[in-house]
């Protein structure tokens, strides 16, 4: 019988090594995947009252916190746009403009003060509309 054998380098031969550990580390952390998401997988779909809202009064504890968000958002905006303006107000003020250019100044932050309840208005308006 013949036998043959195959000569190389062993800074060859150690990077041979090391692309066999890293196929069994990638065989690990792929079996390790599929068995989680197999899993997460088979509960939910056995369990659709725990993973999925059920009714519209499961959200309600959302829409509470969406909305006391929504109005601490508000406040700081509110107090942001009022420094804003003062502080445009005042520099264009310094610099001798007019009232034109104080009149802008409020629009703008008017605008900006008033975006943040128009727009959820706005997004409620549509989600009537497409529901």
């Amino acid at each position: 019988m013949l036998n043959k054998e195959i000569c190389i380098k062993f800074s060859e031969y150690k990077a041979w090594e090391r692309e066999q550990e890293l196929k069994k580390v990638n065989r690990k952390r792929i079996n390790k995947f599929l068995v989680i998401g197999l899993g997460t997988t088979l509960f939910l779909i056995n369990n659709p009252n725990i993973a999925l809202a059920s009714s519209l009064s499961s959200l309600d504890g959302i829409d509470n916190l969406g909305n006391t968000f929504l109005i601490i958002v508000r406040r700081i905006g509110y107090w942001i746009a009022l420094i804003g303006a003062i502080t445009d107000i005042i520099k264009n003020g310094m610099q001798g403009s007019g009232k034109d250019e104080i009149f802008k100044i409020l629009i703008k932050y008017s605008l900006i003060y008033g975006a943040l309840f128009v727009t959820p208005k706005l997004f409620d308006l549509i989600a009537n509309a497409l529901a």
